[in-house]
């Protein structure tokens, strides 16, 4: 007598996909926002910026945080969910639980990313030229 043994694999939900795929996203507009916003406001050397530069800067930060952390309460919230009992090791036994492990990761690293592009367009000097 043949048994047949369900190889399903356990579903992934687009909360944890928005917590993938996200922050990097998230990077990926504020920047290209900035560097558009500053080559547009700084494009003339000897006029000052005509909008509000620093100010869209920031605000755009402040979106792609919390976009970031945002995707990383979902991705620990999934994890706290799994099969696997703490962080220090990662064994990731399900495909879900592997998704959140690496979306952990991949938010807080694109979080530093976006807090330290913002801070950079904040603190310096916008429409300095380079030399």
């Amino acid at each position: 007598m043949a048994t047949t043994v369900d190889t399903a694999l356990p579903p992934t939900t687009g909360r944890l996909w928005f917590a993938l795929f996200a922050p990097p996203v998230a990077w990926a507009v504020e920047a290209a926002a900035a560097w558009w916003l500053v080559g547009t406001a700084c494009s003339r050397a000897d006029a000052p910026p005509s909008i509000p530069l620093r100010g869209l800067l920031l605000g755009g930060t402040v979106i792609g945080g919390v976009i970031a952390v945002v995707a990383l309460l979902l991705a620990l919230d999934a994890w706290r969910d799994s099969l696997d009992p703490g962080v220090t090791r990662l064994r990731s036994r399900t495909r879900p639980d592997f998704i959140a492990a690496v979306a952990m990761l991949v938010a807080v690293s694109f979080l530093i990313g976006i807090l330290l592009t913002g801070f950079a367009a904040v603190m310096l000097d916008i429409c300095q030229v380079m030399r």
